[in-house]
């Protein structure tokens, strides 16, 4: 009798195992959450490059300029022992060049941007409504829940613009669970983002006109095994025309610019901070 029982224990746990297996990678019938692993500390270190190409007009009669920007740096997911999060972009190096209606180089410099932190963020990934939590939004959105391949979630997004800090430009990064894929050896949900941001609010202070329209596409790849983004792909189209006229300011801003922004990021590693320790 004791060996039967011992047997029937053995043949109970497989059977668990294998239901729980099943149900991990049976992500038709049974979706997935897509969440972060914070069960214990570690850090997650990301490669962030993002290239800016704009062409832009001082003026309605002003010629046609170009300029660039580079930016290479890290992006790290630092959890602590509360299961709580610190997000920070480091080592961010910024690259700018200036061109002359003609094409040739007018002026370049470059600059160390300092290192700015979002903490104690939970598994989730859900973030605030600073402008620093809504490039994180931009970069690594998750669902609030549960979610089936084909369904759609959406994510608003909220960015002020830099001549005017009053005047705001909503919209929604609309991301769809596309499939998913194998990527070196890892199992990955493969979604993709779609961009529209393009509701301007207006202030009392402002007169004149302000368009600005922000399309684009984001995929991202989450490692559904190791519960962490393996990397994101966005490509953003920014267009605005500005003839505004400043009550309480004299700030100068672009009259027309449209710039392409690509982003690039990539898991580098895992570190586990307590082996370390």
């Amino acid at each position: 009798m004791k060996m039967n029982n011992s047997w029937l224990i053995v043949l109970i746990i497989l059977f668990t195992n294998c239901r729980s297996f099943n149900k991990k990678i049976d992500v038709d019938n049974h979706g997935v959450n897509l969440i972060w692993d914070f069960s214990n500390e570690k850090k997650y270190v990301y490669s962030l490059a993002t290239s800016i190409s704009s062409e832009f007009k001082t003026s309605k009669d002003s010629p046609l300029l170009k300029s660039t920007i580079v930016q290479s740096g890290n992006v790290l997911v630092k959890v602590k022992s509360n299961q709580l999060a610190d997000f920070s972009i480091t080592d961010l190096k910024s690259e700018y060049k200036w061109f002359k209606k003609d094409g040739t180089l007018k002026d370049s410099s470059s600059v160390i941007i300092p290192t700015t932190t979002i903490k104690d963020i939970g598994q989730n990934g859900v973030f605030g409504e600073s402008e620093t939590d809504m490039y994180f939004k931009l970069l690594m959105p998750l669902p609030s829940s549960k979610i089936h391949k084909g369904e759609t979630y959406k994510v608003p997004l909220k960015f002020s613009l830099d001549d005017y800090p009053k005047l705001f430009n909503k919209g929604f990064n609309t991301i769809t669970f596309a499939k998913i894929k194998t990527i070196q050896g890892r199992k990955c949900a493969v979604l993709n983002g779609l961009f529209d941001i393009s509701n301007l609010s207006n202030i009392k202070e402002l007169e004149g006109h302000y368009s600005q329209k922000i399309t684009g596409v984001a995929t991202y790849y989450f490692d559904i095994g190791k519960h962490c983004f393996l990397g994101v792909d966005i490509n953003i189209l920014e267009n605005s025309l500005n003839n505004l006229k400043i009550q309480k300011s004299k700030l100068p801003g672009a009259y027309y610019m449209l710039s392409r922004y690509v982003i690039k990021i990539r898991l580098n590693g895992i570190t586990d901070l307590l082996e370390l320790s």
